[in-house]
């Protein structure tokens, strides 16, 4: 996304993925699960 220039550089970017799927990206700033949910976020 940030190459399309859709995401500015510095920009945090949260995710919501299944508990057991696998990171899209590695080194998330923060990582949680909720239940059935995972939350991640990245700086762009």
């Amino acid at each position: 996304l940030g190459a399309a220039g859709w995401v500015a550089p510095g920009t945090l970017v949260v995710a919501e993925i299944g508990r057991d799927d696998l990171l899209p990206r590695p080194d998330p700033v923060d990582d949680r699960t909720h239940g059935a949910a995972r939350v991640i976020a990245w700086r762009a």
